[in-house]
């Protein structure tokens, strides 16, 4: 009989403690080079799904980052 011990986390070695739902997103993103300048715009989860992800051995649940942007500029010398 094998004896199974729960880890740090009170989790049980072998087992899943959570199914966990599927999804997907859709990303995008938009960039311009300008002589130095490097311009970068992005969008995120455009279709603004519902997501959960998790790091199973430290057992928390986070939900995704719903629809966004950003822009990034830089400049090279």
């Amino acid at each position: 009989m094998n004896t199974v011990w729960p880890d740090g986390h009170g989790n049980m070695g072998g087992t899943e403690p959570f199914d966990m739902p599927s999804y997907y997103t859709l990303n995008a993103q938009l960039g311009y080079k300008y002589k130095g300048f490097d311009a970068r715009f992005y969008f995120n989860n455009i279709t603004d799904q519902i997501g959960l992800n998790s790091y199973f051995r430290g057992g928390f649940i986070n939900q995704i980052d719903p629809r966004n942007i950003a822009l990034s500029v830089s400049y090279n010398f």
